[in-house]
């Protein structure tokens, strides 16, 4: 946000919660949710356990296209394990959070269940577009990944933030937008993930 507009309300903020916010020429950044914070140097941040152990492909690091990321994705390693846990894996895709995960997945059609071997080459590279695309809108709408104009049109019906921003993540036992089947929750990882049962077959 830029210094001197409306700072977001409660609203446009939901369930998340405010950790720190930085202010610098004129212009803002809100943290939210993370566990854990430090402020380093620029110089130095190459150097931070986490980023020197993790070498995944950084999608939102530099403008990448869909075969760039499936020509990193074809790499034998990553074939065997399924996409539920893959995606997960800051050593395969930088920055794919637990959100993402169910949205990229229900996008390009793929069953958590799948391994990037079970894919075929058109599947794959809806899966490459989809991580590209899904990462972005969430970069650059705030956290939203749900189409915009349905996005949108639930806004002005007024729905809250946290119910229409999503596909299918968060959003068990509700209809499916885009075959009306009920959208279910599983675990995988550890952690939640919500999918389609018919847009995502295995």
């Amino acid at each position: 946000w830029k210094v001197g507009s409306q700072i977001p309300g409660e609203r446009d903020i939901g369930k998340r919660e405010l950790r720190a916010s930085f202010v610098a020429e004129g212009a803002g950044a809100y943290l939210f949710s993370a566990s854990e914070m430090e402020v380093v140097p620029t110089e130095e941040v190459l150097e931070i356990p986490f980023i020197k152990r993790n070498n995944g492909f950084d999608v939102l690091g530099k403008d990448c296209n869909a075969i760039e990321v499936l020509d990193f994705i074809d790499n034998p390693k990553f074939q065997k394990k399924s996409l539920a846990a893959l995606l997960l894996d800051q050593k395969f895709i930088l920055g794919m959070g637990n959100y993402l995960r169910s949205e990229v997945l229900f996008c390009a059609g793929v069953n958590p269940e799948s391994r990037l071997m079970d894919l075929d080459s058109e599947r794959k590279n809806q899966l490459g577009f989809w991580i590209i695309e899904i990462m972005k809108r969430a970069y650059q709408r705030k956290g939203v990944t749900n189409d915009l104009k349905r996005e949108q049109k639930l806004k002005s019906q007024g729905i809250d933030y946290e119910s229409r921003r999503f596909f299918v993540f968060d959003r068990e036992d509700k209809n499916c937008y885009e075959c009306d089947s009920i959208i279910k929750r599983i675990e995988k990882s550890g952690r939640r993930l919500y999918f389609c049962p018919n847009c995502q077959k295995k």
